[in-house]
């Protein structure tokens, strides 16, 4: 999980999503969710931009990583 401003942003692990709280974590909100990523592992804060990491699997492990457009900062 991560802070960035006023909110709280986190990978739910079971949706396979990015999701954000503004109300220190009472209420969660999708922000980035696509099948087509793969498995969201880490958030990885970046200079003004917030990089997700994941993992896809199509023959070979694949470790990659995506600037969701929602999650520039």
């Amino acid at each position: 999980m991560i802070t960035l401003g006023n909110e709280m942003i986190r990978i739910n692990s079971a949706k396979n999503s990015i999701e954000y709280s503004t109300n220190g974590g009472r209420f969660w909100v999708s922000r980035c969710t696509s099948s087509s990523y793969g498995t969201f592992v880490d958030l990885l804060p970046y200079e003004n931009e917030l990089l997700a990491i994941y993992i896809r699997n199509i023959g070979t492990m694949i470790s990659s990583w995506i600037r969701c457009p929602q999650l520039v900062v």
